[in-house]
């Protein structure tokens, strides 16, 4: 087996395991019955990101982004699911999930119908996903008033952005193998995003061992 085939199932491997993370979370929610100050930004943003990198990946024949964002959608929505279930703010939630599904729906539709050039559908495509992968990358610094308010880091998750901060190198590398900027700059900025984040750890550190996080997923 090659080095590049060893690298590809490494990655692969490590994307699915970052994606699983997230059941810890469903966990705390489940054993709190309720979603407590937990926000839903991270589960829509991973959702959202893997359903179009899912479609990038067919135009381009990338089994890699197929498998792996195949597996994000479906675990994705599998969170979102219990977070409807135990939040207080149904309407709300709902509200956000229609826009989510609008715009999903909407760029889907651009791709498939009103460009008929494939090269560009991906090139126009790639560039939204590309978006979209740094909004997930960035989503726990949503809670980064929490932090700078309580002096703690004890709402973030170390281990799961640890793991985005090697899955966003390992990515970027592999767009780089690729040649795909559309894979390498995203995750590129993931990365340098969740070095933010772990420098947060050091000027911050968490004052118990409270398992309550907020997530992301990459793309």
């Amino acid at each position: 087996m090659e080095v590049v085939e060893v690298f590809v199932w490494v990655t692969t491997i490590s994307t699915f395991l970052v994606q699983l993370m997230g059941i810890d979370i469903c966990f705390k929610i489940y054993k709190k019955g309720s979603t407590g100050d937990i926000s839903a930004f991270p589960f829509i943003a991973n959702f959202t990101a893997a359903s179009l990198w899912l479609r990038y990946g067919i135009l381009q024949s990338l089994g890699m982004l197929i498998l792996t964002n195949t597996f994000g959608v479906l675990l994705n929505f599998v969170y979102l699911m219990l977070f409807y279930y135990f939040t207080s703010k149904k309407i709300h939630f709902i509200r956000t999930i229609f826009i989510n599904m609008t715009f999903i729906f909407s760029v889907l539709y651009y791709v498939k119908y009103q460009q008929i050039e494939l090269k560009l559908a991906a090139s126009h495509l790639g560039k939204v996903c590309a978006l979209l992968s740094i909004l997930a990358y960035g989503a726990p610094l949503a809670s980064l008033k929490v932090v700078m308010h309580t002096k703690t880091t004890e709402c973030l998750s170390f281990p799961y952005i640890f793991m985005n901060f090697v899955v966003a190198l390992e990515w970027v590398i592999y767009g780089r193998i690729l040649n795909d900027i559309y894979v390498q700059l995203p995750n590129f900025l993931g990365f340098c995003l969740a070095v933010i984040q772990l420098a947060l750890f050091c000027k911050y550190p968490s004052k118990s061992t409270s398992l309550d996080r907020t997530i992301t997923v990459t793309a």
